[in-house]
């Protein structure tokens, strides 16, 4: 993740641990993006990824090495005052539960 230029980087690492950038996937400005974790629905591998700054989560299918496709922008607020005030500087962290 680059919160500063708000993308996600993926990177390739070989055999001898060097590491290549693959390709960088830009989101909305701003969005600082923190944290990503990776969640398999119905056979499919998805990116879910905390958009701090904009309080929202950033989901990609991921298709294969460079391509991962952006499916959906989610935006966590109103989901989560219902439990307790939401604002950027108090989000952080992220994991993936899926229930089948």
């Amino acid at each position: 993740m680059d919160p500063g230029a708000s993308q996600v980087v993926e990177i390739a690492v070989d055999e001898s641990l060097q590491g290549s950038t693959v390709k960088q996937y830009q989101l909305a400005m701003g969005s600082g993006p923190l944290d990503g974790a990776v969640g398999s629905v119905a056979g499919k591998d998805y990116l879910f990824v905390l958009s701090a700054a904009m309080t929202s989560i950033d989901i990609f299918a991921l298709c294969g090495k460079g391509g991962a496709e952006p499916v959906q922008t989610f935006n966590v607020t109103t989901a989560f005052e219902q439990v307790a005030p939401v604002s950027s500087r108090n989000l952080q962290g992220m994991a993936v539960y899926v229930v089948a």
